[in-house]
């Protein structure tokens, strides 16, 4: 790797605060949470996407973002409504207001999640 593409991978690393050496162990699966089924995958950061179309045949999915992603930039964290309002998404890199797995209960983690 040259110099160079180190110092801008670096550069963008510290912009969204990632740090390499730290991984999310995020939940996984589409509307999961309700029948308890969800996975657990690890990664750079986690995503929760909501549809609020009622002809979408799921309403939350759940899933991370892979580590490979980290040489990119990436979006910055928090939550957005897409462009036609029927949908929204969240990524997270170091929260759990998001989609962040931890050793609770998944019931407990309904509220944490906002769902």
């Amino acid at each position: 790797m040259s110099h160079m593409t180190f110092l801008f991978t670096y550069i963008d690393a510290r912009r969204i605060k990632i740090d390499h050496g730290k991984s999310l162990v995020c939940y996984d699966g589409a509307d999961c949470l309700q029948t308890n089924t969800c996975n657990e995958c690890n990664g750079v950061g986690c995503i929760r996407m909501k549809s609020y179309n009622t002809e979408h045949i799921h309403s939350i999915a759940l899933t991370c973002l892979p580590y490979a992603t980290r040489i990119y930039q990436l979006e910055p964290a928090g939550c957005r409504i897409s462009l036609a309002g029927d949908s929204e998404h969240c990524i997270c890199y170091d929260t759990d207001y998001c989609n962040r797995a931890t050793v609770c209960d998944l019931a407990e983690n309904v509220d944490a999640l906002r769902i």
